[in-house]
């Protein structure tokens, strides 16, 4: 046990200072641990409910979190999401369909995909050339293709854009509702 000494002059000697010292920084770390744990139990609290809705594939999840601000928030959603979340490759929408091939080509299914063949081994598939022959057709194929997937691309936009509106508009009304049942004097 430390004893603080006075000495005649009235000054304490150092042992009692570096016990003062010490005290003071034993309680600040404790006001600190007691704050961090009072701001980690306001989030814990369920306060609203989330749900994130994937645009392309529609996949959806809810979590339920406590008061954050905004930012905070986002970086929550954001964290959840790339843990809770399959992966989701979106240019496997763009990939090119399974087709019928020529009916000289032994009718068995092909991609659109142009097969080479680098080896010099011929296979059933390459009937000119090593190539596989497109017909001229494929510009508008594509072209079909890639209108197709920017309405769809759209139309998951649009959806996403009215679900949005009607968010804010619910949550509007209903901060207009309890401004109403509130009486001021």
């Amino acid at each position: 046990m430390l004893h603080v000494r006075a000495e005649e002059d009235g000054d304490l000697s150092i042992v009692g200072a570096t016990a003062f010292a010490g005290g003071l920084a034993d309680a600040l770390l404790a006001i600190h641990y007691l704050g961090v744990l009072l701001t980690e139990v306001r989030h814990i609290a369920p306060q609203f409910q989330v749900t994130v809705v994937r645009s392309p594939d529609g996949m959806s999840k809810q979590w339920v979190m406590g008061s954050f601000s905004i930012q905070r928030a986002a970086v929550w959603v954001l964290q959840n999401y790339y843990t809770e979340f399959p992966l989701y490759n979106p240019h496997l929408d763009r990939m090119p369909p399974i087709r019928k091939r020529h009916p000289s080509m032994n009718n068995s299914t092909a991609t659109s995909f142009k097969f080479y063949d680098f080896d010099g081994i011929s296979s059933t598939f390459t009937p000119s050339g090593g190539r596989m022959s497109r017909r001229g057709s494929s510009h508008n194929e594509r072209f079909y293709e890639e209108h197709e997937y920017e309405r769809r691309v759209r139309k998951r936009r649009a959806r996403l854009v009215a679900a949005t509106e009607e968010a804010f508009t619910h949550i509007k009304r209903l901060q207009d509702e309890q401004g109403k049942g509130i009486k001021r004097t």
